[in-house]
Formats: structure tokens, sequence, C-alpha cells
């Protein structure tokens, strides 16, 4: 829910449209900015929603630059598989719920793994996009990429209601948050069901103070997070 609402409120817009700026058609850049992305949507936990975002960005430079056809699904699949273990994820929740252990237990040794084996997707991406570098040579492009979080939503739907839920002006408070969210998610300061729960009431009720629109965010988000908690 955290997550899925900082992105309804355009937390990543900026750095997703730097990143899709910077390939300027070189594929060396793509396959870096491809992951890049993926790590960056995938914070939320919810696999759909990566690919959603990752394609619907990312598929537009990767058919202009003729990429091969499999390094954009490859490079979300492999980034999603590590990310997909964060403990709001499916996974180490339901290891978690079976095995009476606490998110600080199960999550915190993970780290180490995680942050290895995405240094080591960052090579493969390096070196696949190099190859294609060779392959294809640097496709100068016209003009520049953004991603439309417009047409793809966080719930999978495509709607001209998104724009609505941006809030530029708060960018720097919702950055400041999530930086206070993590800080004390490493720190254990808090279990992290009561950190979530607090950041995601605070980023609600400053976001869309309306009742009405804080409701719709949780309806939309439930889609995603309600399965998982039947699972578990």
């Amino acid at each position: 829910l955290y997550f899925g609402t900082m992105i309804d409120a355009g937390l990543f817009d900026p750095l997703v449209n730097a990143i899709l700026k910077a390939v300027k058609g070189d594929p060396l850049r793509v396959a870096i900015g491809t992951f890049l992305l993926a790590v960056v949507v995938s914070l939320d936990g919810d696999g759909a929603t990566t690919y959603l975002t990752c394609c619907s960005a990312m598929l537009a430079v990767h058919k202009r630059v003729g990429m091969h056809r499999a390094m954009l699904p490859t490079l979300v699949a492999l980034v999603t598989g590590i990310m997909n273990i964060l403990p709001w994820g499916g996974p180490t929740g339901r290891v978690m719920a079976s095995l009476s252990l606490t998110s600080e237990e199960v999550f915190l040794p993970l780290i180490p793994g995680m942050v290895v084996a995405s240094i080591w997707v960052l090579v493969f991406a390096y070196i696949w996009g190099l190859r294609e570098r060779k392959r294809l040579g640097w496709v100068k492009t016209e003009g520049e990429y953004s991603v439309d979080y417009c047409a793809v939503t966080t719930d999978g739907i495509c709607n001209d209601e998104a724009e609505s839920l941006k809030r530029p002006k708060l960018f720097w408070f919702n950055l400041a948050l999530t930086v206070v969210l993590l800080y004390c998610l490493m720190a254990e300061v808090l279990p992290l069901m009561l950190l979530f729960m607090i950041s995601a009431g605070v980023a609600l009720v400053v976001n869309y103070p309306k009742m009405s629109d804080q409701q719709e965010r949780v309806q939309v988000h439930a889609v995603s997070a309600l399965p998982v908690i039947s699972l578990i």
C-alpha cells in the first residue's frame, strides 16, 4: 500500500524520466536503464505492477533501438525474482507466517544476498548491452521518452484519471518520508508492519486529504495485497 501510493503520487517519476532520457538510443544504456527502472518499480513487491510499468515505459524504446526481444522480459524477470523477497511480498510473508518469525529475523540477513544478486544482474545487463551495441551500433533516436503513468496505473487498468493522482508539490515530502521509513526499517526502530502502517497512514492523509480518495487508493491496491494475505 505504501509504495503503491508513492507510485500513484509520482515519487519515482523524475527518476524514471531521467533514465528514459539518458538512454538516447544506446543499447548499453537501454539495458542498464531497464535494470534500474525495474529495481525502482519493484519496490512495492508486486510483480504484476513491475511488468506493467516497465513494459509500458521501455517497450517503445527497445523496439526503436532494435534490441533483442528477450532482453526486456528477461531483465525485468531477473530483478523481480530478487525484489520479490522483500518482506511485504508474498514469499517472505509466507516464510514469516509459517515459521512464526519476524521480518527482522528473515529479511535483514537476506539483504547482502540481494545486493550481490542485484550487482550480478547489473553486470549481466552490461554485458548483454555491450553485445547489442556491437550488433546494432549506437542508434540515434529523435525526441525524448517519458513514462506515462497516466496510461498504466498500479492497478493495471488504463484510465485518464491517473494524472490527477500526481502530487509533484509533495515530491520532497514523499522522498523524505520514504528515506526515513527505510532508515527505520534497517535500524529496527519498530516492527516492519508498524513502520509501514504508520508511513502508509501518513502518506495517504498528506497526499490525499479527502477520505473518499484515501478509500479509493486502498481499494485499488487491495487487489494486489489481499490474495497474498489470504494465502498467508
